[in-house]
């Protein structure tokens, strides 16, 4: 957006250039169809003299002329004729040979084609003109490199006749699009791209939606699985060796970006994981680690407020919505959806990583690529949005813990995994790319219902209400958000979106109670309805909202 925004005067002063141009092929052919016809002088005193004859002096002058006149289009013609014949040989049939040569030297061992479902996406992709304004070739310099990733090899697009290259870049290279983005993300930009951006140029494609984004046809599901292959034979294949010839007559530029390792996907905007996440080669890991950029002391004045709220409006209200509260234009077509930012508190840290690397395994995407006193104005103002809430008190947990009824004999209690649970859950079909809900009982947790802590023990798969919210805490949730709350427990490096980390983010009230009870979908956060009572939940609700207190009061 910021190469769209940058180009707005050259497209206005070019769209002010051409009236003048059309006018003047208006008036042109204006002036062929009107208008008197006048007859030439000469015609009309050889209609006076009747049929006479020119003179022979005159008839074999213009003899002559007619020769030399004929003479110079066939010269004409065949140096025409033969400068294309020779321009097809030095600019197509040479360079081909030689580019299948060097196809042959450097492709991988085994390349996959792609798939029918892919080659019906290319086919929808040529149609709908994306080629227009997109490009899928990482050029060999250094800008490209830096905000797209690794450079185009010869041997990427052996595959695609005909070729999509594409020559004008009016919206981003997609020459590594396959891991920039996630697929419900690609069906609400491709329905309306200004749902997620609204300050996008590119036009809408509703006619490949049955009405909606969450319900896209077969030629979108196509389209996006295109989409999503490109690149990835770049990926499976690595950085390799390096792949400059020792006779290439390549600038110095070129041979340094041909032979410096670098990641094969580097898009500004693209999430990344978490430190000790990403795969790949060690150079790739190397390259992919999380952005981190210290803070500076926060600009509290009015324009910076300003200015935050504006570039919110321009490049987050599509998804988290105008006052933040995630429910933007965009919103119910991504899963997860964006977070409420009003209901959590965030802290310096975790805001700072969040903008710079975005949130893997969702469409969050990183924002790395603002200027440093725009990002801190953007991050101050998202600070703001937070409501302020009432804090967890000093042995408010242990209170409840002791209103807990004595535990009922029984053999197990052991809860079920959450994926037996009876809740709402929520799956998106990568597959086909709609959303579907499964049983749909117990869709509202009814928080404020009558308490059922006489019947907690009484199924198999409910936790004893006997126990104590820090063992429930360390029975159930531990294994993701980890026993300090930090989201580094045993099975959070598996899972995406990574688990909450408590100590830097913390939920307001009503959003803890409501998550324990719906569970959040899209993610492992599973619903805790069926298995915790109301004054379980009420009580580990309060208990991880600590978890943010106690790390405050110990710095």
């Amino acid at each position: 957006l910021e190469s769209v925004r940058g180009a707005s005067n050259y497209w206005l002063v070019r769209s002010l250039s051409a009236i003048p141009i059309i006018l003047g092929i208006f008036f042109f052919w204006r002036s062929l169809h009107t208008g008197d016809v006048a007859v030439p002088e000469h015609l009309n005193s050889l209609v006076d003299a009747g049929e006479k004859s020119p003179d022979k002096s005159e008839e074999k002058s213009s003899t002559a002329s007619g020769a030399s006149l004929s003479m110079a289009y066939a010269s004409a013609f065949i140096a025409g004729v033969g400068f294309f014949l020779v321009s097809f040989l030095a600019l197509a049939i040479i360079p081909g040979m030689a580019m299948q040569t060097e196809v042959e030297k450097t492709r991988p061992a085994t390349m996959l084609s792609l798939t029918p479902l892919e080659e019906e996406g290319k086919a929808v992709y040529a149609r709908e003109g994306c080629a227009y304004c997109h490009t899928q070739q990482v050029r060999k310099v250094s800008a490209d490199v830096a905000r797209f990733g690794a450079t185009t090899r010869v041997w990427e697009t052996i595959y695609d006749y005909p070729q999509l290259w594409g020559t004008r870049r009016i919206g981003p290279d997609l020459a590594r699009e396959s891991k920039v983005r996630p697929d419900d993300w690609q069906y609400a930009h491709l329905f309306n791209s200004r749902l997620l951006v609204p300050d996008s140029v590119m036009p809408g494609f509703p006619w490949l939606f049955d009405g909606a984004p969450q319900k896209p046809t077969n030629e979108a599901r196509a389209l996006v699985a295109y989409m999503r292959s490109l690149g990835r034979e770049r990926e499976r294949a690595g950085f390799g060796k390096p792949q400059v010839p020792d006779y290439c007559l390549c600038p110095a530029e070129v041979k340094t970006l041909e032979s410096t390792p670098v990641a094969v996907t580097a898009s500004a905007s693209m999430a990344r994981p978490d430190a000790g996440e990403t795969g790949g080669n060690a150079e790739e890991q190397n390259s992919m680690q999380p952005v981190s950029h210290p803070r500076p002391e926060a600009d509290s004045s009015s324009g910076a407020s300003e200015q935050g709220a504006n570039l919110f409006a321009h490049n987050c209200a599509g998804c988290h919505g105008a006052k933040g509260t995630g429910d933007g234009p965009a919103a119910a077509s991504l899963l997860p959806q964006p977070a409420d930012l009003t209901m959590r508190s965030i802290s310096a840290a975790r805001l700072d990583f969040v903008m710079n690397n975005g949130v893997y395994g969702t469409s969050m995407p990183a924002w790395r690529d603002l200027p440093h006193r725009e990002m801190d104005s953007l991050k101050q103002y998202v600070s703001s949005l937070a409501l302020p809430f009432r804090q967890p008190q000093p042995g408010e947990v242990e209170a409840l813990d002791e209103k807990a009824p004595p535990e009922a004999p029984k053999d197990d209690n052991k809860i079920l995994p959450p994926e037996q649970s009876k809740g709402t859950h929520t799956v998106h079909d990568s597959a086909n790319g709609q959303i579907s809900k499964t049983d749909a009982t117990n869709a509202k947790a009814n928080i404020g219902a009558k308490s059922t802590d006489n019947a907690a023990g009484s199924k198999s798969n409910t936790i004893a209400a006997s126990k104590s919210t820090a063992e429930i805490y360390k029975q159930n949730c531990a294994s993701c958000h980890g026993t300090t709350g930090e989201g580094n427990g045993p099975a959070a490096a598996t899972i995406a979106p990574r688990p909450t980390n408590f100590q830097l983010e913390q939920p307001a009230p009503a959003y803890a109670l409501r998550v324990l009870a719906e569970g959040i979908p899209g993610t492992s956060m599973p619903p805790w309805k069926e298995h915790l009572s109301d004054r379980q939940r009420l009580a580990l609700s309060i208990y991880v909202r600590t978890l943010h207190h106690r790390q405050r009061r110990a710095r």
